[in-house]
């Protein structure tokens, strides 16, 4: 009886100590994962959301606002004050054709193996000013990868330098010149002329890099596209 009593706490030890290294090692798995995704998107990049390019002009309104006065005499009397506001009304993008090339590669970081890619892109964007007035739009392609839930999916955030990697990017108008752009931030910037219901096409291109996902957004909510 006491040959068994010692067998089972033996095996009860040994069913302990496996459950605890166990734990350990999954711990420890977890760990290096997060730490190697975290590295792999230092170096190549996090996941990507491309959005479509907005196009908007500036509207200058003057209203009077109703105001009270104090004159000199001390009497306090009525006028009026106009108040200057400066709207941003967006250009609508009524054509759109996107072409992209997406080339996997599965890279090692550890004992972890990570999706990676490059993505050629190359879109062309018409613009359409539909108002009666001549106007100076500026249309802005943003640069930005998804640091946070959008489109479905969100990843953890880890912290400054994981932003997307872009190069060679480049726009043309629709006879092939480049046109001069401004990179601010998360968004490449450029500002065309429009005469009233005049239309103008651009051709956007860029390599990119990412991990496990690229995403194509079109127009926000509120923006209208008519053909993409």
């Amino acid at each position: 009886m006491k040959s068994l009593v010692g067998i089972g706490s033996v095996w009860v030890g040994c069913c302990i100590a496996w459950v605890v290294l166990g734990s350990t090692l999954l711990v420890r798995s977890d760990d290096s994962s997060l730490t190697g995704e975290g590295d792999v998107h230092q170096l190549w990049g996090p996941p990507t959301q491309q959005r479509q390019p907005t196009a908007s002009f500036q509207r200058t309104t003057y209203t009077d606002e109703p105001s009270i006065v104090v004159g000199a005499d001390g009497i306090s009397r009525s006028t009026v004050q106009p108040q200057r506001s400066v709207e941003q009304v967006p250009i609508p993008v009524v054509r759109s054709q996107v072409e992209v090339d997406l080339a996997l590669e599965h890279r090692r970081r550890g004992l972890q193996w990570y999706p990676t890619y490059t993505v050629d892109l190359e879109g062309q964007y018409t613009f359409q000013n539909t108002t009666d007035a001549v106007r100076e739009v500026a249309i802005v392609f943003p640069l930005s990868a998804s640091t946070s839930s959008q489109g479905g999916w969100s990843r953890p955030n880890y912290g400054e330098g994981t932003t997307a990697a872009f190069d060679n990017f480049v726009v043309r108008d629709s006879d092939g010149e480049s046109i001069a752009f401004d990179i601010t931030g998360d968004h490449a910037r450029w500002t065309t002329e429009l005469q009233p219901g005049a239309s103008r096409t651009f051709t956007v291109q860029y390599r990119g890099r990412g991990t496990e996902r690229w995403q194509y957004q079109m127009g926000a909510a509120g923006l209208r596209s008519s053909d993409a």
